[in-house]
């Protein structure tokens, strides 16, 4: 099979791990790969720059905005769709594309109310408050993982285990709370088999071995798997 360039498989990469490693918390640039990812890259260049720095992006929304509330769209999605991630990612989305964190932390409450078993718009809220720094992201993202595990939920779980190790990470810095996380994501991902699962937990094993000290080459070998995947 003919090898895709690398701009292709970083593209690749990209579509398989997003949006599961840190939200746009200041001082991290909202795109950008953040301090331990720029310190990765600058010992592997040129390999795994651009594999790397894909790998752990956060995704960028381009959600359009209604004529008075820039979140009906959204309203209209969820009340369509209460049960899928896109509907609720929808708040998010228009939150970052246009700074409306508070109202939707509106919404994303409202909907929790509303739909107690529909654990998507807790993740999506824990999204929004990391991405402000708050410490309610922490229990946000537990209660989803734990909503996700008694719903059977894989991809839920996966994405909000590891999001909660990325934020014990970078945040209060707690790499064995961190590392409990990511290991327990990468087991139901593992265990789902879907591939885009997988991708998502090895790009987080590989975060937590670098917070952790573990050789950057090693790091990077883990990285490296993500390619692999179909």
């Amino acid at each position: 099979r003919r090898a895709l360039p690398s701009r292709c498989r970083a593209r690749a990469v990209a579509r398989a791990v997003v949006p599961h490693s840190r939200p746009a918390w200041p001082p991290i640039a909202v795109a950008g790969s953040g301090q331990s990812a720029s310190r990765l890259c600058n010992s592997l260049r040129p390999r795994c720059s651009a594999l790397l720095l894909a790998g752990i992006q956060i995704f960028l929304p381009t959600g359009s905005a209604g004529a008075t509330d820039p979140f009906a769209e959204c309203e209209q999605q969820f009340a369509k769709e209460p049960a899928t991630y896109e509907a609720s990612l929808c708040f998010f989305n228009v939150a970052a594309s246009g700074r409306r964190w508070d109202l939707a932390r509106q919404h994303l409450r409202r909907l929790r109310r509303r739909h107690p078993d529909a654990h998507w718009p807790t993740l999506c809220l824990a999204y929004v408050e990391y991405n402000q720094g708050r410490s309610e992201a922490e229990g946000l993202f537990q209660a989803a993982a734990e909503g996700f595990r008694a719903r059977g939920v894989a991809k839920g779980e996966v994405l909000a285990r590891l999001n909660l190790g990325n934020y014990l990470l970078t945040g209060p810095g707690r790499v064995s709370d961190a590392a409990d996380q990511i290991r327990r994501a990468t087991a139901v991902a593992d265990a789902s088999g879907v591939s885009e699962l997988r991708a998502r937990a090895l790009v987080g094993t590989a975060q937590l071995m670098e917070h952790s000290g573990t050789d950057l080459e090693s790091a990077y070998r883990v990285l490296r798997q993500v390619e692999s995947f179909p």
